[in-house]
C-alpha cells in the first residue's frame, strides 16, 4: 500500500512487514517487478514497535538509533509537530517531537533531551560579508527558514521549510544567501554560521506510558544512554535532559 501524509501513515508502519521504495518518477511498479525490500518487523517475536512523529532534526534520527539499541523498532513520520502532539494525547502515537504547544494538556509529559545555537548560515567564507540577521535584511539577502529560525527571527522576511536540513541544503545548493537554522546542520553542510540564540529539542509523551508501554520505557531509557549522550555531543549538540518538566 502506498503511504500517504499525515496521521494515516503512523498506522500503516505500525503494521508493515517491510517497505519499497519507488523512484521520484514512478507512480506504479509492474505485477511481479522484482523490488528492493526494507524489512521493518524484526525477527525476534515480540519487538514492540516505537512510532514517532513530529518536527525532523538530525538530533532525533541519533534518539531512534538508540532505542533500536534498547529493543524496540522505531518508526518517525514527519508532521507539524502540533498534530503529533494531537496523536499522542489521543492515544495514536508513542511520542511527539517538537516544542509542546499544546501547553496545559495533563495527558502528556515534555522531555527536552538537547539544545543547540541557531544562527545565520550562509557559504563557505561568507562571500556576502553578512554579520548579522538584520544586515541580511538590509542587504537584500535571500533568507529561507528553519522552523526554530522562524520563530526566533519572527521579523525576518523569507521563505519557510520544515526542517534545518531543507534551509541548510538551499543555501548549500545556491538556492538561497542564507539560512536560519540550526548549527549542527549548518556545519554538517559544510557552511559556516553565525549564532545568535539557543533552541531546545523537545519531546512529549503520555503521562504514564514509561511504566505501562514496553516501547515508551525503551524510549526513556534511551534518553538516558551515555552512547546518545556522546553522539549528540559529537553531533555538536548540547546534552541535555529534563524529564520531569509537564507540559
Amino acid at each position: 500500500m502506498p503511504l500517504r501524509r499525515g496521521a494515516s501513515v503512523l498506522s500503516a508502519l505500525a503494521r508493515a512487514d517491510g517497505l519499497v521504495t519507488a523512484g521520484p518518477d514512478q507512480t506504479a511498479l509492474p505485477a511481479g517487478a522484482p523490488v528492493r525490500v526494507d524489512v521493518r518487523r524484526p525477527a525476534a517475536a515480540g519487538t514492540p514497535p516505537l512510532l514517532v512523529a513530529g518536527a525532523p532534526d538530525h538530533a532525533v534520527d541519533l534518539l531512534l538509533l538508540a532505542c533500536r539499541a534498547q529493543g524496540v523498532a522505531p518508526a518517525f513520520c514527519e508532521m507539524d509537530p502540533a498534530d503529533a502532539l494531537a496523536l499522542v494525547a489521543d492515544g495514536r502515537c508513542h511520542a511527539a517531537v517538537g516544542r509542546p504547544a499544546a501547553a496545559g494538556d495533563a495527558r502528556l509529559v515534555a522531555v527536552t533531551f538537547a539544545e543547540h545555537d541557531v544562527a545565520l548560515a550562509v557559504a563557505a567564507g561568507n562571500p556576502l560579508g553578512l554579520t548579522s540577521i538584520a544586515e541580511a535584511s538590509r542587504a537584500g539577502a535571500r533568507v529561507i527558514a528553519a522552523p526554530d529560525g522562524a520563530r526566533l527571527a519572527p521579523d525576518v522576511v523569507g521563505a519557510r521549510v520544515r526542517s534545518d536540513a531543507a534551509a541548510v541544503a538551499a543555501v548549500a545548493g545556491g538556492h538561497a544567501d542564507c539560512a536560519i537554522a540550526g548549527v549542527p546542520a549548518a556545519r554538517a553542510a559544510g557552511l559556516d554560521s553565525i549564532p545568535f540564540a539557543r533552541a531546545a529539542i523537545d519531546l512529549a509523551h503520555a503521562r504514564g506510558a514509561e511504566t505501562r508501554d514496553p516501547a515508551v520505557a525503551a524510549l526513556r531509557a534511551a534518553l538516558a544512554d551515555a552512547a546518545l549522550a556522546a553522539a549528540l555531543t559529537a553531533a555538536g549538540y548540547d546534552r541535555r535532559v529534563d524529564i520531569a518538566r509537564a507540559a
